[in-house]
């Protein structure tokens, strides 16, 4: 009957161990948590060049792979103007819209940035050129530290131009892809 006991004492205590593991494995397994979705927050961006007309709110598949996005079809720049929370990180997948791999372009130029006190730091400057390189075919995920920038009000700016100098805004269907500030 004691070692009945002391055996229930165990399995006892291997289930709450057991629980409190799956509950700790199911928040790391979760990932970033939602802060801001800056597609629902693009009304309220204080810039939409070169107009806010320019920009399609919309779900698009790259790849298979299907995000609720900002499309923009010319050189732009969105930017907001967002507290940074503690443990932030900018979640944004980059992309060209599939309709333009078959089409002769020269790639789109995006750029991320942060600007705060006057100064700007850039985060991201990557070409995606998927009808000359077709490894761009593809989302480009990127997930941004932005906790230097904790309890600051900050401008978050995305820009898109054409790929290289000299080059033409031919099937530049830039895309970003659920673009949001995340907390880890």
């Amino acid at each position: 009957m004691w070692a009945l006991m002391k055996r229930w004492r165990w399995f006892a205590a291997g289930a709450v161990l057991g629980g409190i593991m799956l509950i700790l494995i199911a928040r790391l397994a979760d990932g970033p948590q939602p802060y801001v979705d800056l597609v629902d927050q693009f009304p309220q961006a204080t810039q939409a060049r070169p107009s806010p007309d320019a920009f399609i709110l919309t779900d698009v598949s790259i790849g298979g792979r299907t995000l609720k996005s900002i499309y923009v079809t010319q050189a732009s720049r969105i930017v907001w103007e967002e507290q940074v929370p503690p443990h932030a990180w900018l979640d944004v997948s980059l992309g060209v819209r599939e309709e333009a791999w078959a089409r002769p372009g020269d790639g789109v130029l995006f750029l991320v940035g942060v600007s705060h006190g006057g100064e700007y730091d850039e985060l991201v400057s990557l070409i995606v050129n998927p009808y000359g390189n077709p490894a761009d075919r593809q989302w480009y995920p990127l997930l941004l530290d932005l906790s230097p920038y904790a309890g600051e009000q900050v401008e978050i700016i995305f820009n898109t131009r054409p790929g290289v100098e000299q080059s033409t805004p031919d099937n530049d269907l830039a895309v970003w892809g659920a673009p949001a500030i995340v907390t880890r």
